[in-house]
């Protein structure tokens, strides 16, 4: 038995000690049987670790599906900011337009320019603040109100002659005799 002990066990008999007595009972096994054992083992060792790795490549996924969802969500926020942005400012452009439109400013692009401007300062920008605003531009710059003596419609210069034009041969005559 001793003998049996000191065998190689790369011999043709593994054995295995199950307790520490030299009078237990031991276990032989075989080389066929040893490297089925072993071969399971390699088996299932990869088929093990395959399984962690599509178990890592479904968690990556999962990770990147929620990133992509993450990035999704802040280009819908940053879209949605934008676009409350610019119609914040189309209702300013139209309370300054509307409340311009009756004071007779000559140019319309440049009352638009200051009272955006004075606005800048302004927490909440309502229909008083732009009144009050507007009416502030028309008494500080009073050449930006246009006078009531031309009208756009007149061009250059003013029509000072209500008549209505006349025929070449009524303007010969007239002409001809002097008058």
């Amino acid at each position: 038995m001793a003998e049996d002990k000191t065998k190689d066990i790369t011999a043709d008999v593994v054995k295995d000690d199950s307790s520490d007595d030299d009078d237990a009972k031991t276990d032989t096994y075989t080389k066929e049987a040893y490297n089925a054992v072993v071969a399971e083992s390699i088996k299932r060792k990869k088929k093990n670790e395959k399984l962690e790795a599509d178990l890592k490549a479904i968690e990556d996924l999962k990770l990147t599906e929620a990133e992509k969802d993450k990035k999704k969500i802040k280009e819908l926020e940053d879209a949605l900011a934008l676009e409350r942005g610019s119609a914040k400012a189309r209702d300013i452009d139209n309370m300054i337009l509307t409340a311009a439109s009756g004071k007779n400013f000559n140019d319309m692009d440049i009352v638009k320019m200051l009272a955006k401007k004075e606005l800048e300062s302004e927490e909440e920008v309502t229909k008083e603040t732009v009144d009050k605003i507007l009416n502030n531009i028309e008494k500080s710059k009073p050449y930006l109100i246009a006078s009531g003596t031309t009208n756009p419609s007149s061009g250059n210069f003013a029509k000072t002659d209500k008549d209505p034009a006349k025929d070449a041969d009524k303007l010969m005559s007239e002409f001809l005799h002097g008058k």
